[in-house]
């Protein structure tokens, strides 16, 4: 009976120190997810607020010096401002990013057709390379910006890697 005793004993005290660890790794994680969380409060406030200005300055320029940039400035300054704002809106994924332990992920309906052709006009893609729809894309549900993320890595690495003089991608959809 003693050597049970001590056995239980034992056992006791390790589940006691068990209980311990596993509180304080517990503890340690919801700290570093608040830390993160107030990272990335930061990281998108100090970011988008520049953005906002190089927006702003380039609305001001077409506005401004409309007739001397002429129809081709004044596009470039357009995709300049589009480029900011398609950076607010990574920004804002990261802050949603932080936030998904914490369930509050922002999912949508998505109209992938409108999210692909913004992400080629985002591309700028060289004048030898043509993008083109095989067919009509699905109206998706989820994370806009994630959506965003996924076609214009797939796009862009097409881009990047197409080693022939004249180049064609098509981007399409087939129901499995």
């Amino acid at each position: 009976a003693t050597e049970r005793k001590r056995a239980e004993d034992a056992l006791r005290l390790l589940n006691d120190h068990l209980e311990h660890r596993v509180s304080q790794r517990t503890a340690d994680l919801e700290a570093a997810n608040t830390e993160l969380q107030e990272f990335a409060y930061v990281v998108s406030h100090d970011l988008k607020a520049p953005l906002r200005g190089i927006c702003r300055l380039a609305q001001w320029l077409r506005e401004d010096y409309a007739e001397m940039l002429g129809e081709q400035g004044g596009e470039q300054l357009r995709l300049l401002a589009e480029q900011t704002k398609r950076m607010e809106r990574l920004i804002d994924g990261i802050l949603r990013y932080s936030r998904a332990v914490h369930g509050s992920e922002h999912q949508d309906t998505v109209d992938s057709n409108a999210l692909v052709a913004q992400v080629i006009d985002t591309l700028m893609p060289p004048p030898h390379i043509s993008i083109q729809f095989a067919n009509q894309l699905p109206v998706l549900y989820g994370d806009p910006v994630r959506l965003t993320q996924v076609f214009q890595n797939l796009l862009s690495n097409a881009l990047k890697f197409m080693d022939k003089p004249e180049g064609r991608i098509a981007i399409g959809c087939e129901d499995s």
